[in-house]
């Protein structure tokens, strides 16, 4: 019997435990390069972690500038919500600059300032929000699980404030057109000034330019303008690894959910 071809010396055999998400794509490659997991896996180190300096520097540049283009716009940015993709997309691009370095690179961590907070009780628990926030339909906490929160960029600038919508739809994408009618409409009650908000928000839009792909007519209005955004609050340990923004977030009181 023959045996079994060893990679090298220093070889070693793992057991390893892959997320759903992961296995697909691992699934997806070795089928396409018509290989196991073993050499797919090797494969994957070797190309990503040990490319040649050349190749390696090339990547870097570019993820160093993006990089620093996501710091300039989080620094431009005050609203959390609004900030918090863009976060998102830098820490992506640190990610892969570890990656890249066997692990070793510099983390930038982030100063967060404690500030009074408000609790409102909620069907099966509890909404925690900065205390300045304003729930424009409070009568309806007791009959709602989840709440929604309008987040205006450049709020300090324009002086505007942060809403909050109670309802019982979990994320931002279940949000229907009705719902986020009547949070508007709510949010010019509670706030006289805020149909002028509304109205530069939806006055500067991203116009796409047709002859740029990627690029805008009016990118420069546009981070200079209100721009009006409607999210979701995180439940407690939701995201174990991501502090929501402004300490906001939902307690549940009961174990099991409805």
């Amino acid at each position: 019997m023959a045996r079994k071809k060893i990679i090298d010396s220093d070889s070693v055999k793992l057991t390893l435990d892959l997320s759903g998400d992961n296995k697909k794509v691992l699934d997806e490659i070795t089928t396409n390069y018509m290989a196991k997991y073993g050499p797919t896996i090797n494969k994957i180190i070797g190309v990503f972690c040990n490319m040649p300096k050349g190749i390696k520097k090339v990547i870097e540049n570019v993820c160093v500038e993006q990089y620093k283009k996501l710091e300039t716009q989080i620094a431009q940015t005050e609203e959390a919500f609004h900030k918090k993709p863009l976060e998102e997309e830098r820490d992506t691009y640190l990610e892969i600059l570890r990656l890249l370095n066997h692990g070793q690179y510099e983390i930038i961590t982030e100063n967060t300032e404690e500030e009074a907070m408000q609790t409102i009780e909620l069907e099966d628990g509890y909404l925690i929000i900065p205390a300045d926030w304003i729930v424009v339909n409070p009568e309806r906490a007791k009959e709602c699980r989840y709440a929604a929160v309008l987040e205006c960029r450049n709020s300090a600038k324009f002086g505007v404030p942060h809403f909050i919508y109670l309802n019982n739809y979990r994320y931002g994408c279940d949000f229907t057109d009705e719902m986020e009618s009547d949070f508007l409409s709510q949010c010019r009650k509670a706030w006289p000034k805020f149909k002028e908000i509304e109205e530069l928000s939806n006055k500067n839009q991203l116009v796409p330019d047709p002859n740029n792909k990627g690029q805008y007519l009016n990118a420069e209005a546009h981070l200079a303008a209100p721009i009006i955004g409607l999210f979701s609050i995180e439940e407690q340990g939701e995201n174990p690894f991501d502090k929501p923004p402004y300490g906001a977030m939902i307690v549940r009181t009961e174990t099991e959910f409805k």
